[in-house]
């Protein structure tokens, strides 16, 4: 029997990781200069090949606006811990999340 890995990573960060989207919901009532350069340092801060989406709800729509291309993320749970701490709720997406189970055989 062999086992060949490609990548090693905690389970506990697996959505994170596999996710291609991240939503970051930005509260209403927050100083929005203040947290988009907060959110925006964060984002900076982790790059990879996530990309990312900042919703707010105005005048009781919601407008989802995607980042500019250059502030791809590396999903994370330290990004996300570093975004809820801003106030915003996070959303990972961009993945088949349809559990799986594993075969079972009989001799």
């Amino acid at each position: 029997m062999s086992l060949v890995v490609d990548r090693i990573g905690e389970l506990g960060q697996a959505i994170q990781q596999k996710a291609t989207e991240l939503v970051i919901q930005v509260r209403a009532k927050t100083d929005p200069d203040a947290t988009f350069k907060s959110i925006r340092k964060a984002l900076e801060n982790s790059k990879g090949d996530c990309d990312v989406f900042i919703e707010i709800v105005l005048d009781e729509s919601l407008v989802r606006v995607r980042a500019h291309p250059s502030l791809k993320v590396e999903g994370s749970s330290d990004l996300e811990t570093a975004l809820q701490k801003l106030g915003c709720q996070i959303k990972w997406g961009g993945f088949d999340v349809t559990p799986r189970a594993a075969a079972a055989g009989t001799a």
